[in-house]
């Protein structure tokens, strides 16, 4: 039966009370994601009783689901303690930690000041739990307070030794809230910059070995350009710490350097690593303005990237800065904004990926397209489309998309037909025929 509504709660504690566990458990389960979905916020305390007269069934089925999906602070919290604490049923124990752990629906009552799960408890996972426990306890997008305490280093992670904490780094990187930002009319998302912040500390301070270098890769690798924050100390000092690193080839020749493993451009996988935050973190604040910290023509691969990554480019350049370091330019310029953004540098851009970086391309479109509703992620050139047909679905532009590309395009035909026409008043008629044409 579908939630409703308008169903008196009488009615509905009553058939809860007596239906099959099974359909109780389908029933909360259709509710929650009728209702709330994937989105981070609580319910308060609207259902306590609801969620207290499922509760008090002791059915296993029920706990689970109640675990999984439950709003009650006080309801999910008691079912952690008591499967901490032992029923005789290992695995339904740990079944309703694990339930409980990526429960969704509580995003500050499961990892708050006062969270569902203990503190200690939490202290017990960081230093002991199980790759599974850490995967969902990690991996919850309801994390985000765990994932700024991780990656800042601070309690319950604070006296862990690094190789435990490289564990633990490992196995949030797939966290969707590291590329969640909340921020609104009445503020921003303070905790989103914390995470950012704490990543951004990462780089700064983890050991220079191997297994940090590939973990904290592939987090960075995660990111969503537009979600990094520039940061406000000197960039150049992180990319001469990590330059220090020297990285093996585990097999085959291991007096060779370990080959980087996102683009084929023949960089070392330090040097990819380099080139990667310097792309994401080219762009740094100082001085009341935004500055990029290398150029087009610097010595360094990694500062050409930190310009590949940042800067407003015309095609020419691009073809430039691709003819002198290839899939490095490619590599660094999927970073950019900026290029997907004109479309012919995104044409041109199209002409340039190869192999796994268009994977690469067709996600960055994907992360464009949730922020703008007019980005249209599909390619916008043939060599686009014949390399990317196998990766990107067809799908129609949206009809927002139609309107403001029929819109580029009458400005584009009134602006060829008013060439070498350079006054004021022949440009404010442009402006006017492209409003009305924008309203047809």
């Amino acid at each position: 039966m579908a939630w409703d509504k308008e169903e008196p709660r009488a009615i509905t504690l009553a058939r809860l009370k007596v239906v099959a566990p099974e359909l109780a458990c389908d029933e909360f389960q259709a509710y929650n994601q009728h209702y709330h979905g994937d989105k981070l916020i609580g319910l308060g305390d609207t259902f306590e009783e609801l969620e207290s007269a499922l509760q008090a069934r002791d059915h296993p089925l029920i706990d689970l689901a109640l675990a999984r999906y439950g709003a009650s602070d006080a309801v999910v919290g008691a079912l952690y303690n008591k499967a901490l604490a032992g029923t005789g049923d290992a695995q339904q124990d740990k079944g309703v930690r694990i339930a409980v752990l990526s429960n969704r629906t509580l995003p500050r009552m499961l990892f708050g000041d006062e969270p569902c799960v203990p503190k200690e408890e939490l202290r017990r996972l960081a230093q002991s739990g199980d790759k599974e426990e850490l995967q969902v306890m990690l991996r919850n997008p309801s994390s985000g307070g765990l994932l700024r305490d991780l990656y800042q280093h601070k309690p319950p992670f604070d006296d862990l030794p690094m190789d435990r904490l490289q564990v633990l780094v490992n196995a949030s990187i797939p966290n969707a809230r590291v590329n969640i930002d909340e921020s609104n009319g009445d503020g921003p998302d303070m905790l989103h910059w914390d995470i950012q912040e704490g990543i951004w500390h990462m780089l700064a301070t983890a050991p220079l070995e191997k297994k940090w270098m590939w973990t904290l890769d592939f987090l960075l690798f995660q990111l969503n350009p537009a979600h990094v924050y520039a940061p406000d100390r000197d960039v150049q000092e992180v990319l001469a710490r990590w330059a220090t690193l020297v990285v093996k080839k585990t097999f085959g020749n291991q007096d060779e350097d370990e080959e980087g493993f996102h683009a084929n451009a023949g960089l070392t996988a330090v040097d990819e690593f380099r080139c990667l935050i310097a792309a994401l973190y080219g762009q740094v604040w100082k001085d009341g303005k935004s500055h990029i910290v290398g150029s087009k023509d610097d010595q360094d691969m990694a500062l050409r990237c930190a310009y590949y990554g940042n800067a407003s480019m015309k095609p020419e350049e691009m073809q430039a800065c691709h003819d002198r370091d290839g899939d490095a330019f490619v590599y660094a310029a999927l970073c950019n904004d900026n290029l997907f953004h004109d479309r012919k540098c995104r044409a041109l851009l199209e002409g340039m990926i190869s192999g796994q970086l268009r994977y690469r391309y067709a996600a960055r479109c994907e992360q464009i397209a949730k922020r703008w509703k007019s980005f249209d992620s599909k390619p916008v050139s043939e060599s686009g489309a014949a390399v990317l047909d196998d990766i990107i679905e067809e799908r129609p532009p949206s009809a927002e998309s139609q309107a403001l590309s029929r819109l580029e395009t009458k400005v584009t035909e009134l602006a060829s037909k008013l060439n070498g026409v350079k006054s004021t008043a022949a440009w404010i008629v442009i402006g006017i025929v492209a409003l009305l044409v924008w309203k047809q």
